[in-house]
């Protein structure tokens, strides 16, 4: 088998691989997606995570698989997978820090995981970007306890979305009743 130019040969088919592995990542990430939202809806939560998590392991940048693993953490009600759902958002984030809907199941995530604070930034983010009075909502019940002013803001601005949103109108109506 030492025949000349079999090394060269081999390296050229090896290099192509390569090359045509790095072009795919985008597009097998995008079936394990598609996989993935097959087991969801038949009800397979825990394999369509896994699906989503291959996803992501094919492509860290393919924002949908982030999207769909992280709310199928916030499903799962499992600390793990909300850490783990976490860390995807976190590393998505850093490298596409205005998607919302991203910012949306980050700060789902942390409410699920008492971290109030940090729910409310991404919420009132949501809300201001997007006047979603319901995110608005969030971030001023998340802000409530410690920000009652800012909290008072964000209701506020939730009417201002939208008039007729009678639960940020019965919270408003509450803390500004409980100041003195």
């Amino acid at each position: 088998m030492n025949r000349p130019g079999f090394g060269r040969r081999i390296g050229v088919v090896a290099m192509a691989l390569a090359i045509a592995s790095a072009m795919l990542r985008p597009q097998l990430s995008s079936a394990f997606v598609t996989r993935g939202d097959e087991l969801s809806y038949r009800g397979d939560a825990g394999r369509a995570r896994e699906m989503y998590r291959r996803a992501l392991i094919a492509d860290g940048r393919n924002v949908a698989a982030v999207d769909r693993f992280a709310f199928s953490a916030l499903m799962s009600h499992d600390r793990f997978q909300l850490l783990a759902g976490l860390a995807a958002l976190d590393r998505t984030l850093g490298q596409f820090p205005d998607r919302i809907e991203l910012r949306m199941d980050r700060a789902l995530c942390e409410h699920a995981l008492g971290r109030f604070s940090r729910a409310a930034v991404d919420f009132e983010y949501v809300g201001m970007q997007t006047h979603d009075p319901r995110s608005l909502l969030f971030a001023a019940l998340d802000n409530a306890g410690t920000r009652k002013a800012h909290a008072e803001h964000l209701l506020r601005a939730a009417l201002a979305a939208d008039p007729n949103f009678r639960p940020a109108r019965r919270d408003l109506s509450r803390l500004e009743g409980a100041n003195p």
